[in-house]
């Protein structure tokens, strides 16, 4: 014969609590893919380019790797994000920290969106070249 299941009722707060749990990590994991989403789509689609500088080297526990801190200027605002480390086939790249200066993409409407292209370092010519266009459209 079947025996029944008989919980306490601390039993099945308990259980209860859990289910309620795993449902908001499941939501809230769902709803910040597809935010991340929507900022590398909207990135794409209407960003904008300027120069970055490195800050400094960040470990990211949260996320188990280092990341890069930055800051750039858009409209004589600073802004300061991080982005993660390139690995290219389990190999870092060599990049310059601090003061090592790349081209970030950034949303106009929202700078706080970035995302830096450490394949993209500034040389002197391409940095007289971004000053010369931001000069024009001033």
């Amino acid at each position: 014969m079947r025996q029944k299941l008989r919980l306490t009722i601390k039993e099945w707060r308990r259980f209860w609590h859990g289910i309620i749990l795993g449902i908001i990590i499941i939501s809230g994991s769902a709803w910040f893919l597809n935010y991340n989403k929507q900022n590398k789509k909207a990135l794409k689609e209407h960003g904008e380019y300027t120069i970055a500088t490195t800050l400094k080297k960040v470990w990211r526990a949260s996320r188990g790797k280092t990341d890069v801190q930055y800051y750039f200027f858009v409209k004589g605002k600073i802004y300061i994000s991080w982005d993660k480390l390139p690995v290219v086939k389990g190999h870092n790249i060599e990049i310059k920290v601090p003061e090592g200066k790349y081209m970030v993409k950034y949303l106009s409407e929202n700078p706080d969106i970035s995302e830096i292209d450490f394949s993209k370092p500034v040389t002197t010519e391409l940095k007289q070249q971004h000053e010369h266009k931001q000069k024009r459209s001033e």
